[in-house]
């Protein structure tokens, strides 16, 4: 589904009714808005997936991964109590290394994400390749041959003086 097409003009307005029905919904009963989030998750889901569900995977496992981090680092603002019996008496709080630990969940969240999008356009570009090689008989190689053209021409006017 591309958002110039019909089905995104019918899928749309069905969306933004429902979930603006949900956000009323939630507003009048006073209840947490994770009924009007999910919904949106699934029709994004589902708007991905309408495309080519082949890639799907991609975007879950990123939103997870993503997901996963927002939790992590949430968890690392937090004070924890101690375990130890003579601190807890006192109720003195401790903090797990917040500065070390959050560089490290955002790093790796942005390593699992950016690897996977590296992953994703590699694999486009040889694919890419090897289409333009098969069906136009356009080989790389033959640019770099010494007997093309073009290094002939680089090797006869290249003068080192």
């Amino acid at each position: 589904m591309l958002f110039n097409s019909i089905d995104f003009a019918i899928f749309m307005p069905i969306v933004f009714l429902i979930y603006w029905a949900l956000g009323y919904y939630v507003r009048a009963k006073n209840i947490s808005p994770l009924p009007q989030n999910l919904f949106l998750l699934a029709t994004s889901y589902f708007f991905y997936a309408w495309w080519d569900w082949r890639f799907l995977s991609l975007i879950l496992i990123c939103s997870f991964t993503n997901y996963g981090a927002g939790l992590l680092l949430m968890r690392c603002d937090r004070p924890v109590i101690a375990a130890n019996a003579a601190i807890s008496t006192s109720k003195r709080r401790l903090r797990v290394k917040p500065a070390m630990t959050r560089k490290i969940v955002l790093w790796a969240c942005c390593l699992v994400c950016f690897g996977i999008l590296g992953v994703f356009i590699l694999y486009a570009a040889s694919f890419c390749a090897l289409k333009l090689s098969k069906n136009w008989n356009f080989r790389v190689n033959k640019f770099f041959n010494s007997d093309s053209y073009f290094m002939q021409t680089v090797s006869k006017n290249s003068r080192i003086a």
